[in-house]
């Protein structure tokens, strides 16, 4: 069984992987000029659960962000209210939206993959000395327990 301590660590450890990871995804967002009212890096998000012996981390963000990350295929046209606003919000006519959605039906919309940052994160993160600490502290107090069961 994990002990208390193994337990803070590794809750540690996953509190700093969600805050460098939220951070990496504003930041790539800013750099693509991906932001049109802000409210997508807003709604980014992390909560460290715990429960019982297991310790998680959740990042989350705003429903449309899948098609910020992942883009869009051709193919069909996007729902055009949001594109009025998003033509609103950067000063063109609503009429654009028709545009920018033929567009879209016609080329896609190609991918940020931001939400790459969390698998490059983590796996800088299980390369660390504190994970490597937490996860031999973890196995030594399992030997531990069954060897004192016996």
């Amino acid at each position: 069984m994990i002990n208390q301590e193994v337990h803070e660590q590794l809750a540690d450890l996953l509190e700093e992987l969600g805050e460098k990871t939220v951070y990496d995804m504003v930041n790539l967002l800013k750099s693509k000029n991906k932001i049109a009212t802000g409210n997508l890096i807003k709604s980014f998000d992390y909560v460290v659960l715990e429960k019982g012996v297991d310790v998680m981390l959740e990042i989350g963000y705003a429903d449309y962000g899948t098609y910020v990350d992942e883009g869009r295929k051709p193919g069909s046209f996007p729902p055009i209210a949001p594109l009025k606003r998003w033509a609103k919000i950067k000063g063109f006519p609503e009429s654009a939206a028709w545009g920018v959605a033929t567009n879209i039906k016609k080329y896609g919309i190609k991918a940020t993959n931001f939400t790459r940052y969390w698998e490059s994160n983590l796996k800088k993160l299980q390369n660390s000395d504190g994970f490597s600490k937490a996860v031999q502290t973890a196995i030594d107090n399992m030997v531990d327990d069954f060897n004192n069961t016996k």
